[in-house]
């Protein structure tokens, strides 16, 4: 008895319960049992069994069984055998029959004590038509040799059942099968396998246990456990599990919606193939045709359909798993974080197809792959691509996913988690912008990554990476990498963050109602930085950029400084650099800006939103390439550096640095070394030299001839320029050139007709200039051309200042000064002899005739008027010359005499001299009246004449030489080929150059060639 007790404990225990409970039904269904040891050697006597002990055990089986009749009972610490007889035979075998084996499953709180009252939970296996087992030779109990168990079997139907734990638990296990066969290396049937365990139950066929060869020399049994467990065939196997049964569910959630995670998710899988459960690895596999459903009250099932599964079990999350891509260094001496969650019985899941499919209408989710792998304790998700497919894709709603390979790992808060997805890939999803839905489209080539980073979420795309916004713009670079700050989710929608609602990376509940479509995000996504890193390019309705590093910073602007601004007026609101939205009838502007480096703060989040600060540094280049209105003039901006300050504020600030920094606009362009624009004071400046360029009004031309090129004056200067909108003040060296006219003085101050608003540009239609001073020395230099671009006059303006006003007409100069004018053909003075009555000399169409006055006091005249006066001690040269670059100045003819006058000049000198010209009212040439007054002389080489005024009309042709009353007007006339100078003397006369007439006023008209010799000698000239 003694032997026989030692030998059925140590067999019954280890190969028949154990094997088919404890490795097969325990792992699936609850948590892992204490495995009980091997029966050590026992006493010589069967020990009896206490009543009260008995009366327990007999609780257990039914009123008619065959344990509540008189049966042998075996007690030992881990179980309890009851048995009516067995039979040794000579083939080695040993017989019992029947046969019933209750152990015990210590429970959580209830430790299982030997020889206690309670041992813990009794799971009972019956095999009514007993036990054959097989030994490797023959038994002989007199000399307690049994050998060594090399197999067995158990016909008929066997039952391993356990009632619950308590009574109100739903745990009950059922499970039966028949003709159960063992070997050394095997325990199988042919036959079906039902098994329950609560509402949990399933039904496969054709089951084989792989054992274990004992480890132990000398061992009683060859059998040392089970390695693997396999069904050939499973119909049906269906789970009944709360809340999200294998998926995740994320801490926390129980505390929002305590009933969503209660809620069973029954779970139902089957397979065309083999079942196979690997003790040692605790893996649970699946194959051909796999089907994966949830169940869920009123709604569609979740599926998931593949070719094989795998099911991890217990802690070794890791087995087999795929290389963990979204693992982040553990700094030195920082232990890693330890995940409550991973004590679950699921530690991974493993599918793979050609292809994977999981529908899941409940969260509208789709995953498409060839491998993909979830790991519920720490709430991962990974996906595979190959076999033919060459893409992952998941779908949820709006948004869709696509990348070769995929990693995720759900956020615990419900916020975007942990991501990493090889590419080539995308992303197209939904977000809300201005309260209206807008597709925004990612795509990748290497990878794509969302990892934690100092407080912030990192979204990072490697490799020809780019974002586009619909109707907002694209957004493309090799690296693009933004940081996001998570934060509660706002109820309100106004408050200018970014929702993410219904998105598939941010965290969901299970069960929020019962046809829901998705969950709803826990957490609000705002974002924080912005970092892109070569080939940068920008494009978007009002921006194209491209750099090779684009860096930016987002912020929520002050709420005060928002009610401050929203009190300014209309023209300066900040919303833009420059200004507020277009006027209706304007056109979108678009520029095209570039730069090595590009650095901004963006203010989001507020009625205030748009660029803060902005530098571009690096070859800066600004584009205006739209304008916002036909025709405009476009703006251009060249630099070393572009610095903003404060742009959604009245005093925005814009620095311009290079060599030379550039800004042109609606024709007008800048130059120097920094140009400074502030929006508040309204006022832009250049300190030291620079460059401006400005428009000049287009000529009508003629009908028939070509419009003219549009013409530009080109203004340098040397210390400062400073514009407030309206008046412009350039000081030092200042020049001012176009292709005919040359200006030069040391200070200009101009004053446009309107004052433009740097704040809102737009609004001045037609912007003229008002006036100008010229101060420090004023030269002026002008030239014209015929069509056929010959020149046809030369004129210089030499005085102390200029004042020019283009409304009044007004024109003023102070101080002396000198007027040169040099044309083709003649210019009518008074005085001098007309051209055309010298006998026998043709007109030269190309003759060159020289003009230059001088004056003391100043030249005061009026443009509108069209007259010209010149003050004190004016002196008149006319003469001829041969070529453009001839001057004759009073210098010279008071070092040669008047013979260098030629034939035709003369030198005119008097207090004042007035030039007027006046336009015809039906139109044709211009005519001209000059007249001098005070102490009024004329010299030409043969004439002199001296009065108070001398006039001359260009239309009449006359010539008035008058006294001032109180002396009369003289001349002196050498006639042709006499040597003396003839003399008269009247009040006035007056002089027809063409004609040679000559009338004094109350006397007749006589011929100037019959005057008679007067002795009066011809005055000499003095200064």
């Amino acid at each position: 008895m003694i032997h026989i007790r030692r030998w059925l404990m140590a067999t019954m225990v280890i190969v028949v319960a154990f094997a088919t409970y404890a490795y097969f039904a325990a792992p699936l269904l609850e948590p892992p049992p204490v495995k009980p040891g091997l029966a050590g050697p026992v006493a010589p006597t069967i020990p009896t069994v206490a009543s009260d002990a008995r009366r327990e055990l007999m609780q257990l089986f039914p009123e008619d069984a065959w344990e509540r009749e008189a049966v042998k009972i075996i007690e030992t610490e881990q179980c309890t055998l009851l048995i009516k007889d067995y039979q040794p035979t000579e083939d080695g075998r040993l017989e019992l029959k029947p046969c019933t084996l209750v152990f015990y499953v210590a429970q959580k709180g209830m430790p299982a004590i030997p020889g206690g009252r309670n041992k813990g939970r009794p799971v009972v296996l019956r095999a009514p038509q007993g036990a054959i087992l097989q030994f490797d030779r023959k038994l002989d109990f007199a000399r307690a040799d049994f050998g060594r168990l090399i197999g067995g079997r158990l016909p008929g139907e066997i039952t391993i059942f356990s009632p619950p734990s308590k009574p109100d638990a739903n745990d009950a296990l059922q499970l039966t099968t028949r003709n159960l066969q063992m070997d050394a290396q095997r325990a199988f049937t042919p036959h079906d396998v039902d098994f329950q365990y609560g509402d949990s139950f399933g039904r496969g066929r054709d089951l084989t246990l792989f054992l274990k060869p004992s480890e132990k020399n000398g061992a009683e049994t060859a059998i040392g456990g089970i390695s693997t467990l396999q069904l050939s065939r499973i119909e049906r196997l269906h789970l009944d599990l709360p809340g999200q049964g294998f998926m995740p569910t994320l801490p926390g959630a129980e505390g929002a919606n305590p009933a969503a995670t209660k809620r069973k998710a029954p779970i139902e899988i089957t397979c065309r193939g083999i079942f196979v459960f690997d003790f040692e690895q605790r893996l649970a596999a699946f194959d051909d045709q796999v089907e994966i459903t949830r169940l869920l009250p009123g709604a569609l099932p979740d599926r998931l359909t593949c070719s094989r599964l795998r099911l991890y079990l217990g802690g070794d999350e890791d087995k087999g798993a795929t290389e963990d891509k979204l693992a982040v260094a553990v700094p030195p001496g920082q232990a890693p974080a330890i995940d409550p969650m991973r004590a679950v019985a699921v530690a991974k899941i493993v599918a793979t197809g050609n292809p994977v499919i999981l529908e899941g209408p409940s969260t509208g989710l789709y995953v498409k792959a060839a491998r993909m792998e979830l790991t519920p304790p720490l709430r991962r998700l990974a996906l595979e691509s190959g076999q033919g497919l060459k893409q992952v894709s998941l779908r949820q709603g709006p948004h869709a996913f696509d990348a070769v390979e995929l990693q995720y790992e759900m956020s615990a808060t419900g916020g975007l988690g942990r991501l990493w997805a090889a590419g080539p890939g995308r992303l197209q999803t939904m977000q809300l912008v201005s309260g209206q839905a807008r597709t925004l489209d990612a795509k990748w080539n290497k990878e794509l990554r969302i990892q934690p980073q100092d407080g912030s979420q990192v979204v990072s795309l490697v490799s020809q990476a780019s974002v586009s916004l619909q109707s907002l713009g694209i957004f493309v670079a090799d690296e693009l990498h933004f940081w996001l700050h998570e934060t509660k989710r706002h109820k309100a929608g106004n408050d200018g963050l970014i929702p993410v609602e219904n998105d598939m990376l941010g965290s969901t509940e299970f069960g929020t109602a019962p046809n829901s479509t998705a969950g709803q995000p826990k957490v609000q996504i705002i974002p924080d930085r912005l970092l892109a890193l070569r080939g940068v390019e920008v494009d978007s309705p009002k921006l194209h950029a491209k750099t090779e590093r684009l860096e930016a910073w987002f912020f929520t602007p002050d709420p005060a400084a928002e009610a401050a601004a929203a009190r300014q007026p209309a023209g300066i609101k900040p919303g833009t650099i420059f200004g507020g939205p277009p006027r209706p009838d304007q056109a979108t502007q678009k520029f095209d800006v570039s730069g090595q480096l590009v650095q901004m703060r963006i203010a989001s989040g507020g009625k205030a939103s748009g660029i803060e600060d902005l530098t571009i540094q690096g070859n800066a280049l600004i584009d205006e390439i739209q304008t916002s209105q036909p025709g405009q003039v476009p703006l251009k901006l060249r630099g070393e550096a572009v610095e903003l300050r404060g742009g959604t504020t009245p005093d925005a600030i814009v620095h311009v640095v290079g060599q030379p920094a550039q800004i042109s606009a609606r024709g007008l362009s800048l130059n120097g070394d920094a140009i400074h624009l502030h929006r508040g004071e309204n006022r832009v400046w250049i300190d030291g030299p620079g460059e401006a360029t400005f428009p000049l009004p287009t000529k009508i031309a003629p009908e028939g001839r070509p419009v003219e090129p549009p013409q530009f004056m080109r203004v340098t200067w040397q210390k400062r320029m400073n514009f407030d909108g309206q008046t412009v003040r350039l000081e030092q060296d200042v020049q001012a050139r176009t292709p005919t006219q040359l200006v030069l003085c040391g200070l200009l101050d101009a004053t446009i007709t309107e004052r433009i608003d740097f704040a809102n540009p737009g609004t001045s239609e037609k912007v003229g200039l008002s006036e100008m001073k010229l101060d420090g020395g004023v030269y002026l230099e002008n030239r014209t051309l015929d069509l056929a671009g010959q020149q046809t006059s030369f004129d210089t303006l030499e005085t102390p200042n200029l004042y020019l006003n283009q409304i009044t007409g007004a024109m003023r100069a102070v101080g002396r000064g000198k007027l040169l004018t040099i044309r083709k053909g003649a210019i009518k003075v008074p005085g001098a002899p007309d051209p055309t009555a010298v006998a026998g000399t043709p007109p030269d169409p190309n003759q060159l005739t020289h003009l230059l006055v001088s004056f003391h006091r100043g030249m005061t005249g009026d443009l509108n008027r069209r007259t010209v006066q010149f003050e004190q001690n004016v002196e008149t040269v006319y003469t001829k010359i041969p070529d453009w670059k001839d001057r004759l100045t009073i210098e010279m003819i008071d070092q040669r005499g008047l013979a260098a006058l030629g034939e035709q000049g003369i030198l005119m000198t008097s207090d004042a001299m007035q030039v007027a010209q006046a336009l015809p009212p039906a139109g044709g040439e211009p005519w001209y009246e000059l007249m001098a007054e005070g102490n009024t002389r004329v010299d030409g080489r043969a004439f002199t004449a001296r009065a108070h005024r001398i006039s001359y009309t260009s239309m009449k042709d006359m010539l008035v030489v008058k006294g001032d009353g109180r002396s009369d007007a003289e001349l002196w006339y050498q006639q042709r080929g006499a040597a003396a100078h003839a003399y008269q003397a009247a009040r006035e006369f007056r002089f027809w150059p063409k004609t040679g007439a000559l009338e004094v006023e109350d006397a007749r008209v006589i011929d100037l060639q019959q005057l008679g010799n007067i002795n009066k000698p011809r005055p000499n000239r003095q200064r």
